[in-house]
């Protein structure tokens, strides 16, 4: 219930959302494959490190501050 398909289904064109409901099934499964063979972080990592670079910079700034 927490994949994500139905965030995914309202961004695809009209289209492509039966394919998406056909996949809900299986997205727990799909979610789980990418966390295990590491394709996850290759894509969600770039964002993480983003954000945590945001965080100490401004952290940084903040200390200087103060």
């Amino acid at each position: 219930p927490l994949d994500g398909s139905r965030v995914l289904a309202g961004l695809v064109p009209r289209e492509g959302t039966a394919f998406i409901y056909q996949l809900e099934n299986y997205g727990m499964f799909i979610l789980l494959l990418l966390i295990v063979t590491g394709i996850l972080w290759r894509i969600l990592g770039p964002l993480v490190n983003l954000t945590l670079s945001i965080i100490i910079n401004l952290g940084g700034l903040a200390f200087i501050f103060f």
